[in-house]
């Protein structure tokens, strides 16, 4: 085996699935026996964090084989979410984690203690009587504290690896009323196909349907719903909500579809509800998509607030794993099916000793040749010989609608 990969350590993407590629090891075979491989992980997939071991394994039809194994290694990503709190001063502590189902190590909930410690928490006034317990995440209000709004920071770190941090802000309240006001909403998304052409275009509209609900145990008034996302028109006067009352008919978004939304290929955006306690108090929340099971809780309040995302593009790209071109006309030529929506794309192949033998801008679209064995492309062994029987490594390199490169790999079979 030749070109094994060294061990591959990366750092975490934003979106917590890290995209991975390396050139693939090779293997020789002193008899001119069919080589087969298989692998757990190729080129272009992607990885979280923690360490994978990808390993490859090469064997002939006469019974030997070899390995080649190295390991993928991704370090964690953690984020801290601020907190809003509404603190009783008769309670004396907030009996709420502030890390807990609202902060992430690595896009799951962090639990202090146990994968995340908190390493510093930034107190502006020590003596003011307010405080955040380390090692329990509580707020904490002394007998001597004042009401009114405070502001602490606090770091969270990684047990695993303690450079991995982030810091967050807990703003408190502290009143002295038994009330706990709270509201709950949330948003889901229906596409509705204006023109009935069954194909997601410009011009068709997005129906926002908006669940109000009154959670907590006084009465709120004078609610009203705002949505950023521009272009949406919402409908609905204020309304007023009773204790354990639910509104789900008077506010309602229609949006439509852009030009720019299709080439984003995505639309996601959370509205918001303002009422207002009997003091007065404002009582805000932001929306939560119900069919979106991550159920991260921002603001601590026991209901979620996840976004609601409108998938409009669905990219399927799909390679078969051998070909037989033998002039039969059936899987004569290497297909990749959904190829012809990419345009912008590159496939190369190279043999098992790493040797290119084809190479095609364009692959799949409109008068382009397809592989159908016979080497061909920029710097390959022989343009038009005819390849040998064997197994070959593809690697597909396109561009979405988006501008978004991409890329595929894997191993192909030649039989005839």
């Amino acid at each position: 085996i030749t070109g094994c990969p060294s061990n591959i350590i990366q750092a975490s993407s934003s979106t917590c699935d890290t995209f991975i590629t390396w050139i693939p090891p090779v293997a020789t075979d002193n008899c001119t026996d069919l080589i087969i491989v298989n692998s757990t992980h190729n080129p272009g997939d992607t990885f979280s964090s923690g360490t994978t071991t990808v390993t490859y394994t090469f064997s002939d039809i006469s019974g030997n084989n070899d390995t080649c194994s190295f390991d993928v290694i991704i370090s964690p990503i953690i984020v801290a979410n601020d907190d809003t709190i509404i603190i009783n001063k008769e309670t004396g502590d907030s009996l709420i984690n502030v890390v807990n189902n609202n902060d992430l190590l690595d896009c799951t909930p962090a639990v202090l203690g146990t994968n995340v410690t908190i390493t510093m928490v930034l107190d502006p006034d020590p003596e003011d009587g307010i405080s955040i317990n380390p090692i329990t995440g509580e707020v904490m209000v002394a007998s001597n504290a004042s009401l009114g709004d405070y502001e602490m920071i606090y770091t969270l770190c990684s047990v695993v690896d303690p450079l991995v941090c982030d810091d967050a802000m807990v703003i408190i309240t502290v009143n002295d009323e038994i009330g706990m006001p709270n509201l709950a909403l949330t948003k889901t998304a229906t596409y509705i196909d204006s023109n009935s052409n069954n194909i997601i275009d410009e011009g068709d509209e997005i129906e926002y349907t908006f669940t109000v609900e009154n959670t907590g145990n006084v009465d709120i008034t004078n609610i009203i719903l705002t949505d950023p996302l521009i272009g949406i028109e919402v409908t609905g006067n204020p309304i007023d909500l009773d204790v354990g009352e639910i509104d789900v008919n008077n506010f309602v978004g229609r949006y439509i579809l852009t030009e720019d939304d299709l080439l984003y290929g995505s639309i996601s955006n959370q509205a918001t509800v303002i009422g207002q306690d009997p003091n007065g108090h404002d009582v805000i929340d932001i929306s939560d998509d119900p069919l979106d099971d991550t159920d991260i809780d921002l603001d601590n309040d026991g209901d979620f607030e996840d976004e609601t995302i409108f998938i409009i593009e669905q990219e399927e790209i799909i390679a078969y794993t051998g070909i037989t071109p033998n002039g039969d006309g059936v899987n004569d030529e290497f297909i990749i099916v959904g190829i012809i929506n990419f345009p912008k794309n590159t496939l190369t192949i190279y043999n098992r000793w790493g040797v290119k033998v084809f190479e095609q801008e364009g692959y799949g679209q409109a008068g382009v040749t397809l592989f159908n064995g016979t080497s061909r492309g920029r710097q390959t062994i022989q343009r038009k010989e005819e390849l040998p029987v064997g197994t070959y490594f593809y690697v597909l390199e396109y561009e979405n609608a988006r501008g978004i490169k991409k890329s595929k790999a894997g191993y192909l079979y030649l039989n005839r």
